[in-house]
């Protein structure tokens, strides 16, 4: 359980991860501002899908600051900034900042089973590069047949 009443998600991917993120925090009764430089929070989700975690997250009162970042923090306080304006706004009593942003391959298991002796590794979805599902799918598939 995350401290304080107050909480702000800076998405920067825009996809599942910070509607999980958003949804769990939320969940726990928190305040919730998702702030994102796009244009629209979670805008990476399909429309179906983004359309029903926008219905749930505004039940939950979430708060949206598109195209705005977080310029700094200081003292019990997060001050948000506008990407085109310029202009500040300031968040008290913000208890924490959760930053959901691009992932990162993770090939450290491959690279451990060929220096074992093990020549024929085949490193696919996450592990090769972070993508969408479908392309985690593919990488499955096409490593599976070459077998």
């Amino acid at each position: 359980m995350l401290p304080g009443d107050h909480v702000v998600v800076m998405d920067e991917d825009g996809y599942y991860w910070a509607a999980a993120v958003i949804e769990t925090v939320a969940g726990q009764g928190k305040k919730v501002t998702v702030v994102t430089r796009f244009f629209e929070i979670l805008r990476e989700l399909p429309a179906v899908s983004r359309i029903s975690a926008l219905r749930a997250l505004d039940e939950q009162g979430v708060a949206a600051r598109p195209h705005t970042y977080v310029g700094r923090i200081e003292q019990g306080a997060v001050v948000l900034k506008d990407c085109y304006t310029g202009r500040e706004e300031t968040i008290p009593g913000a208890a924490a900042v959760i930053w959901v942003g691009p992932q990162e391959a993770q090939g450290s298991l491959a690279e451990t089973l060929r220096a074992s002796g093990i020549d024929d590794v085949r490193v696919v979805g996450d592990a090769f590069a972070p993508r969408r599902l479908a392309n985690a799918i593919e990488d499955g598939h096409r490593a599976g047949r070459a077998i």
